[in-house]
């Protein structure tokens, strides 16, 4: 069943701006986009499948690293820090552009907005463009969940870590953050509360394909970086300071 521009809500009690790359790079074993002629790459990838349900697309990270972020050569089983996510393989990401201002994901079933709404909007104003848009002969667009969104990322590719081939994205204009290029957060449909002690989900998680910059400018977090802020601007728990504005790419399920 498919529910148009729906909030999908996750019961996430951790403290804001928490990054989560470790743990969703852990839990894809590896998603992102590649060549659209790739092969899956075997038992490790049908076996994810099976134990999850869906279909989890490599990220496309090659190189490992030790507790201080320096790369070193990947480690073999038994070594300190052996099973990292280079040592992972999943389905090498496959796409059809679709001709029609869509493209179509063959690993994952989903077609995808291939120009995202390269503006910034609101939470509300992105769900408002959701319900509005019709492309590819279909209506029934939604806001990506924060694991859709993050499927076709592609850590070997570089800037903004998207395969440019398929997805369009626009640079950030000069001067909105310390580095150039750079290229925006996407809003997702995964919504979140602050802590138990208020378990209202004022908050929804966004993505970055560029920089994920601290209070100081610094792109301490990096690309792939989830992030929540509050959906609206001075809302209830807002603490200022927070992203209300972030772009947004939408996708519709498989027919």
């Amino acid at each position: 069943m498919t529910i148009s521009c729906s909030e999908k809500k996750t019961m996430r009690g951790i403290p804001k701006t928490v990054i989560l790359i470790l743990l969703i790079v852990l839990l894809f074993a590896g998603c992102g986009s590649g060549s659209s002629d790739s092969d899956s790459s075997g038992d490790d990838a049908t076996s994810s499948e099976e134990a999850t349900g869906y279909a989890i697309v490599d990220t496309g990270q090659t190189a490992c690293y030790d507790a201080n972020g320096n790369e070193i050569t990947c480690p073999a089983p038994g070594d300190a820090f052996y099973g990292q996510d280079a040592q992972s393989a999943g389905n090498q990401a496959r796409y059809t552009d679709n001709g029609d201002g869509t493209v179509t994901d063959e690993v994952t079933g989903l077609t995808w907005q291939q120009t995202p709404a390269n503006t910034g909007l609101s939470y509300a104003e992105a769900q408002a463009y959701c319900e509005s848009l019709t492309l590819g002969g279909h209506d029934d667009w939604r806001i990506p969940s924060t694991k859709e969104l993050f499927s076709i990322s592609n850590f070997s590719l570089g800037w903004p870590y998207l395969d440019t081939d398929y997805f369009e994205v626009s640079e950030l204009a000069p001067g909105t953050t310390d580095y150039s290029p750079d290229y925006g957060y996407f809003w997702s449909s995964t919504s979140a509360y602050f802590g138990t002690e208020s378990p209202e989900y004022y908050y929804a998680w966004y993505v970055a394909f560029g920089t994920a910059v601290d209070n100081d400018g610094a792109d301490t977090h990096g690309a792939g970086a989830v992030r929540f802020d509050t959906k609206v601007e001075g809302g209830a728990l807002g603490e200022g300071g927070e992203r209300n504005y972030n772009y947004v790419r939408l996708v519709r399920d498989a027919d």
